[in-house]
């Protein structure tokens, strides 16, 4: 690896890290919804509709 891609590497782990924290799950989209990760377009909808 050279120095520029081990700098990427770790600029990428370090961006990681911030958004990976223990938010992560409490700020997760599908989880506030109660989606599924493949709900449809008509499904999101309905539910925008509700809220």
């Amino acid at each position: 690896m050279s120095g520029r891609d081990a700098l990427r590497a770790d600029r990428a782990r370090a961006r990681l890290l911030e958004v990976a924290g223990p938010d992560l799950y409490r700020r997760n989209p599908f989880r506030i919804t109660g989606l599924p990760t493949d709900a449809s377009p008509r499904e999101v909808r309905a539910r925008t509709a509700v809220a």
